[in-house]
């Protein structure tokens, strides 16, 4: 049994084989056809080698970045604590210990507001 060739097929075979450039175009049957031009894909240059001193700099910022980061994130979570009520004063509340004071407080804070609005 014989498979017919699509014309689509029969282009991309042509192309493939030509690597591009100049290429004629067929008909179903294979004959024939009118010149035009396939462009023709360039290779992508490699990376040049990162050196060790520019990954070195590149750490380094990367590494001040995180610092800032962390520090603004510590100074928001001191200004939380300073709204939050602690159980004592004897130590600071942890991170998580803040975050979970905080969700308690706002629900007690909703839960007043609820009472209010039913009196």
């Amino acid at each position: 049994m014989k498979k017919e060739l699509r014309f689509s097929h029969w282009l991309f075979a042509v192309i493939s084989l030509s690597g591009g450039g100049h290429v004629y175009k067929g008909t179903e049957d294979g004959l024939g056809g009118e010149k035009f031009t396939v462009p023709v894909r360039r290779r992508q240059r490699l990376p040049k080698p990162i050196t060790k001193d520019i990954q070195k700099k590149r750490r380094i910022a990367a590494n001040a970045r995180e610092r800032k980061r962390m520090e603004s994130l510590n100074v928001a979570f001191d200004k939380l604590r300073t709204v939050v009520p602690s159980i004592g004063d004897d130590r600071q509340l942890s991170k998580y210990e803040t975050l979970q004071m905080a969700q308690t407080y706002i629900q007690a804070l909703q839960d007043l507001l609820d009472k209010d609005d039913n009196s």
